[in-house]
This record gives C-alpha cells, structure tokens and sequence, in this order.
C-alpha cells in the first residue's frame, strides 16, 4: 500500500489487532516509518498463563468500573441493588440453564454467551444499555434485544478472528488437568467475570493448529524508528492497560505512551485531549510530551469529539501534499 501510493514512508493508525501490525512493520522496516499511531495495544510477547491471566485481570477490572458507576448514577437500571449479586444469581442461572434471550423464549442463554455480551458492552462503555439488558434478561421481557450481533454473524465474525489470530499466538494447553488449573487461577483474579469468555476461546479453538505457526510471541524489538505514538484506556476491556505499558517498555526510547484515563476499546474520538493528539502526531509529528495523560470523557459524550478547524494548505512532515477543506480532501503533486 505504501508503495503503491508513492510513499516513501508510511503513515499508519492501527486499532486493536492492527496494533500488532504496526509493532512488527517497525520492526522490519523502521526506515520506511514516517509515523505510527497505536490505538488500544496488543502485547505479543506473552505465554498462555500470562495471557489468560492479564486477560482476566482486564475483565474484572472493566466490570468493577461498571460497578462503581451503577452505584453512583441513577441512569443504572440496576441502581441501588448489589450488582455483584445480582450478576452472580444470573450466571448461576444461567449455568442451570434457566435464562434465555430476551424476547426469544425458545433460545437459551449459556453463561459464556451471557458474560461474552457484558465484555462486548464494555468496550463502548454501553453502561445504561448493559444494565438496560441485564434487567430484561432476569425478568425475560421481550426488549431490549442483546447489544451484540445476531447470533450467526456473531459466530462467523468470531471464527474468521481466530483464524487470523491463531497464526500469530501459539497458547499451548496440555490436558484438560492444566485448562481447569487455569480456569481456577483466573477465576481468583476475576471472580466476576470468570476469565474473560473472548480470551479463553481464542486459547481453546487455536489448539491443534499445525506448528510451528507463521508469528509466535516474542518481545518487541524496534530500532532506530521515529517516535511511535502509543494510546490506551486505563480501563480497556480487550487490550488492558498493562499491555500498552509492557509493549511501549519493549519498544523503549522509540516509543511514547499516552494514557487516556478513561473507559472503553478504540480511543481515537474520545475527546478533543485524546483526539488532538492523534491528529497532531499523524499530520504534523508532534508528539505529547512524556507522561502525558488525558482525563476521562464520560461514556455518553465519548463519541462525540468537538468540532475544531481543518489544517488548510501543505501538510507539515508531508512533502508534497495539500489539505483542501473544501473538498475534504488530500493531493499529492507528483514533479
């Protein structure tokens, strides 16, 4: 893609996934780096245990926020009650197979099905709509319907992730006496959320892959790149905050990390603070100063960045390229 638009420097934002992308095309070619933006952080370097571990650790950590803002607002439908208990009576239903979606009375709702939808909710944070969910979900009223996709595309979508996925982690489990260890030790660090449904599926569905895989885990090594910006949420559902630090740690002095003191998976448009920085960074490499931090934006207003004027005119650290608002568009003149 570089090549073919006539760059001869890329300039890359990776969400999630494409995070790893951008870690390892750093690796390969640091020369041919002009900018990259990583937003919500893969760490590639870990074993099976540490990626069960740190992965429940994120769950436990995104549903004890879910918590705390339940208790404090009374937007939550579930205000005023003890949600933990309230959420450990549902799984234990679900478990004896008692629950079921809502307005489908003939389609059960499993536990990992169930604790898969308060993750997906997690990464917007859909607060309200969770606790909006969980309600008709105890009582099986017919509305609201679940948040995540239709059950079929859900599954598709899943499955064409782990078939990417599988290539580039190799998370080995013996037997099924080290899956239950596991299962235990996860379930101490998250007694809420188990283990975090996405995680141990990926484990489980990945094995008996043929080995050696193209891309297994290993530390970062990156050299002799410009500053590569790194962004995530404290609280992130998917790729936990540990995991931008480790990777920015692997990086090193070619890395700046910018935390985002908020909530949610996909930084970018959550704020001007956050926002501006990316903006910044991709058009005219500025980077935020080391440490930076930018506070939390409330759910509701997440999505929402402020409108603020388009660069007008050359692109600074872009030779040859031209901003027209007016068109909303880039040109390049080609001598």
């Amino acid at each position: 893609m570089r090549a073919a638009l006539g760059d001869d420097k890329l300039t890359y934002y990776g969400l999630s996934y494409g995070t790893l992308i951008g870690q390892q095309y750093a690796e390969r070619f640091p020369h041919r780096v002009r900018a990259l933006a990583l937003d919500s952080n893969v760490d590639h370097s870990l074993g099976t245990n540490a990626f069960l571990r740190s992965v429940a650790w994120t769950a436990q950590d995104s549903f004890d926020e879910f918590v705390t803002w339940c208790a404090k607002d009374t937007a939550c439908a579930l205000h005023g009650q003890d949600v933990r208990a309230f959420w450990g009576n549902l799984r234990a239903r679900a478990d004896r197979g008692e629950l079921h979606v809502p307005g489908q009375p003939d389609t059960p709702l499993p536990r990992m099905v169930l604790e898969n939808e308060v993750i997906g909710a997690f990464y917007g944070p859909y607060w309200k709509e969770l606790a909006e969910v969980l309600v008709a979900i105890d009582t099986g009223a017919a509305t609201p319907q679940l948040m995540s996709a239709a059950p079929a595309q859900a599954e598709e979508t899943y499955n064409n992730t782990v078939q990417i996925m599988c290539q580039d982690f190799h998370l080995p489990i013996r037997d099924y006496r080290e899956y239950s260890s596991h299962l235990r030790t996860t379930a101490k660090i998250a007694p809420d959320m188990r283990y975090g449904p996405r995680a141990m599926l990926l484990t489980v569905n990945c094995l008996g892959q043929p080995t050696p895989i193209p891309n297994p885990q290993r530390r970062l090594h990156v050299d002799a790149t410009p500053t590569l910006l790194l962004v995530n949420a404290l609280h992130d559902p998917a790729t936990g905050y540990p995991w931008a630090v480790s990777a920015a740690r692997q990086i090193g002095r070619e890395a700046r990390l910018l935390t985002y003191e908020g909530w949610g998976h996909h930084i970018y448009g959550r704020g001007e603070c956050v926002t501006s920085a990316f903006d910044r960074y991709l058009v005219s490499l500025i980077v935020p100063a080391k440490g930076a931090r930018c506070a939390a934006v409330p759910p509701d207003q997440a999505s929402s960045p402020q409108a603020r004027p388009l660069p007008t005119g050359p692109l600074p650290g872009l030779p040859g390229w031209t901003f027209t608002p007016a068109k909303a568009e880039a040109t390049r003149s080609v001598s």
